[in-house]
């Protein structure tokens, strides 16, 4: 059975914890467990002490200059979120956010070559290392509609792709021809449930009468691959189908 805890003790514990110290340091400065304080911290219904960072001593200061979350976490270097959860534990509220920026001449005509390369409000906020809403609330202001979505460039590409594999082109001749890779083209025929066409076959009719030719002169089927640069198996196919004989 538990024992009854003192109103001088718990006196003693609550002036340690209002000093801001932890469930571990002050089990070590009264000489109990952990648990103990833990379960008499919930007994009381106190909050957890947070651990007090060198930090802490910046945010504050930072947040009495009128900063809000986001220039605070950028000048200690952490998270924005992190800043949040630090000003709900201190009972803070947030500052008012500053002025909004006024872009200068360069700023914008720089935002603007971007935006007539065609790129989209990320890719021009990526560039100028702004947010997808700073970009997107520049543009609405300067009357710009939106640049063709990525989807709509992808419609494109696979427009271009069906077209050609239409016409009866392999996976490798439309690689070629669109400048991508075989493993894109490939995909993409997958993914649109495409069957693969096959190669055009070689027309060896030009090579007949110099495998008849060499065969009058007893050359051996491999004598004959390597005098014509060709494969073994369709040197003797050749000869088979066409009943050649060496």
């Amino acid at each position: 059975m538990a024992r009854k805890l003192s109103n001088k003790e718990h006196k003693k514990r609550l002036a340690i914890y209002n000093q801001g110290l932890r469930d571990k340091e002050i089990a070590e400065k009264i000489g109990v467990s952990l648990d103990t304080i833990y379960r008499w911290r919930k007994a009381h219904g106190l909050p957890r002490n947070y651990e007090r960072t060198a930090n802490d001593a910046i945010r504050f200061s930072l947040y009495r200059e009128g900063k809000t979350d986001r220039e605070i976490a950028t000048s200690v270097g952490i998270k924005k979120n992190a800043i949040w959860y630090w000003r709900k534990r201190n009972n803070l509220p947030p500052n008012i956010h500053s002025p909004p920026h006024t872009i200068t001449k360069e700023e914008h005509e720089l935002r603007l070559s971007l935006y007539n390369q065609g790129l989209l409000d990320g890719e021009i906020a990526k560039a100028v290392g702004l947010s997808t809403p700073a970009i997107w609330y520049w543009r609405k202001k300067n009357n710009l509609p939106p640049n063709v979505s990525k989807f709509n460039r992808l419609s494109e590409a696979d427009a271009k792709r069906r077209e050609l594999y239409d016409q009866g082109l392999t996976d490798k001749e439309i690689a070629k021809n669109l400048s991508v890779t075989l493993c894109t083209i490939i995909a993409w025929r997958n993914r649109r449930g495409l069957k693969p066409h096959p190669p055009p076959k070689p027309n060896y009719d030009d090579r007949l009468d110099e495998i008849r030719a060499l065969a009058e002169k007893s050359y051996s089927r491999q004598a004959i691959s390597r005098e014509l640069h060709m494969s073994i198996w369709t040197v003797r196919r050749l000869m088979r189908e066409h009943n050649i004989i060496t």
